[in-house]
């Protein structure tokens, strides 16, 4: 006997209904029955802005935007930024391996919502997997390789493996930023110890990591070998150390971890491009401080980098903080060696 349902009226299907422009995105509704979903979009695809290349300004624009979007979406551009900030250069295997694994992650989990729902209801069947909408999967899933590109990933134990050379690059770079903003907030217009230094503040970072127990960089090394490979992103990773995340972990530790795990990353990441703003702002472009402008003369790249994060973020407010503990319980020799020189001349004064 035939059925008197048609096929849309058991599986009906997604509507556009409403489109809205707003704070340099596009909001786009799709309505099925009594569910509906938005689909937060900027000029471009998922693919040109998170996939072949990282387009900051339309990433930041998505997760800065206020508007929610479809199930996964911001988390997959989430984890795309945090890649890119991990290798800003020209590697796109992190961030194409992290961006893929995040998507595996979230079919994981709808399967298992899937699962627990199968159970609440004692049905005999499984459901489909329709925690994820049709824009997850034309979006993100099919245009960066489907079930194939999932297989043929590393594990995320891989993925640490690879990211591992750069966490020594972000440590060693984000000391010396850390340096330079002590004297930003404490040095710069006080009489008598000159302008921020490449070269002291690298001797500093290996004088701080010796005291540190760590394995300390040669003072040469400092800037060409850590400190220009990250440059592009250390205002974001800089400011990833000081947000301390629900579980304790810093947003830096998270970047670094096995599984990119973060509760509430859309107040996380608001809260991450107000004080990377700061750091792009305050520590990074000098130009306004008469006393560091030729430093920043012979040093483009910094103030060129400083002043395409910032356009990236305009609108955002700039959120204060301060140097983090390490650096300022070495106060005293950052004074020193911005006082009275390197430290060939500190050790021939003792």
């Amino acid at each position: 006997m035939a059925s008197n349902n048609s096929n849309d009226d058991l599986y009906p299907m997604w509507t556009k209904t409403n489109v809205v422009t707003k704070k340099n995105v596009k909001v786009t509704t799709y309505v099925k029955g009594e569910y509906k979903y938005n689909f937060v979009s900027t000029e471009d695809s998922f693919l040109d802005i998170a996939w072949r290349k990282l387009d900051l300004m339309q990433c930041i624009n998505i997760l800065s935007s206020g508007e929610t979007s479809f199930r996964g979406h911001e988390y997959v551009i989430f984890s795309a930024l945090c890649a890119w900030v991990i290798d800003p250069k020209s590697n796109t295997t992190i961030r194409k391996n992290s961006i893929t694994l995040a998507v595996a992650r979230l079919l994981s989990g709808a399967e298992k919502r899937a699962i627990r729902e199968r159970r609440r209801t004692k049905s005999e069947d499984y459901g489909l997997v329709t925690a994820l909408s049709p824009s997850f999967y034309n979006e993100i899933y099919f245009p960066i390789g489907g079930l194939q590109r999932i297989i043929s990933t590393p594990s995320r134990t891989g993925l640490v493996k690879k990211r591992a050379p750069f966490l020594r690059h972000h440590n060693i770079a984000c000391t010396m930023m850390g340096i330079d903003h002590y004297h930003r907030d404490n040095l710069s217009n006080t009489k008598g110890f000159g302008s921020a230094s490449i070269r002291k503040s690298s001797e500093l970072v290996q004088s701080i990591h010796e005291k540190l127990g760590e394995s300390a960089p040669d003072a040469k090394n400092v800037e060409n070998k850590h400190y220009r490979i990250v440059l592009d992103s250390l205002p974001f990773s800089y400011a990833a150390k000081s947000i301390i995340l629900d579980d304790g972990r810093t947003l830096f530790d998270a970047m670094f971890e096995r599984d990119l795990h973060v509760r509430d990353f859309s107040a996380v990441c608001l809260q991450w491009f107000k004080r990377t703003l700061y750091v792009a702002n305050h520590v990074l472009n000098r130009e306004a401080d008469a006393k560091t402008a030729t430093r920043l003369n012979s040093r483009e790249a910094e103030a060129k980098q400083a002043e395409f994060i910032v356009n990236c973020l305009a609108g955002h407010k700039p959120e204060v903080f301060g140097p983090p503990e390490y650096i300022l319980n070495n106060g005293t020799d950052i004074k020193d060696i911005y006082k009275h020189g390197g430290l060939a001349a500190r050790k021939r004064r003792s």
